[in-house]
């Protein structure tokens, strides 16, 4: 005489579908005495993995992540996001002219050769000329008494 594990089919208490409660039979090992003349079957009560089990072992269990981690990547994308939109925006400012336009009032008898080299002095007159007019965008370098033209930062 000796002792074996024997399934035996037992009635557990489980939780369906919207909280009803069921009860599914499940295999329960417990023991009983076997005699001499009956085989004892031993029966696993927890499954070891092995090589054997057939499972993939080479890949690693995907990364599951909780609400609070989520939040937290999402909190670090969002502030890498902002660091980057602030050094973009800091370098475009760096690229606007130091200077401002200034307005002058053209007298009679100036021309755009005189205002431009007034007002844009250290250039050479017809490059000063040429820059006056293109930056009034106009078709040509004719100027009128009491008429307002601006002229260009130095550093453009």
């Amino acid at each position: 005489m000796g002792l074996a594990i024997s399934p035996r089919r037992e009635m557990a208490p489980q939780r369906g579908p919207m909280g009803t409660r069921r009860r599914a039979a499940t295999a329960v090992p417990y023991l009983r005495l076997v005699g001499p003349d009956e085989v004892a079957v031993r029966i696993p009560t927890q499954r070891h993995a092995n090589a054997s089990d057939g499972l993939d072992r080479s890949r690693p269990a995907p990364i599951r992540l909780t609400r609070r981690g989520r939040i937290v990547i999402w909190l670090v994308l969002a502030t890498i996001a902002v660091v980057v939109v602030a050094l973009l925006a800091s370098a475009s400012q760096a690229a606007a002219p130091v200077g401002s336009a200034r307005a002058v009032t053209v007298h009679p008898g100036d021309t755009m050769w005189s205002i431009a080299t007034r007002g844009l002095p250290g250039v050479a007159p017809p490059v000063a000329a040429e820059q006056v007019r293109a930056f009034n965008h106009l078709a040509t370098n004719e100027v009128y008494a009491s008429e307002q033209i601006l002229l260009p930062p130095p550093n453009s």
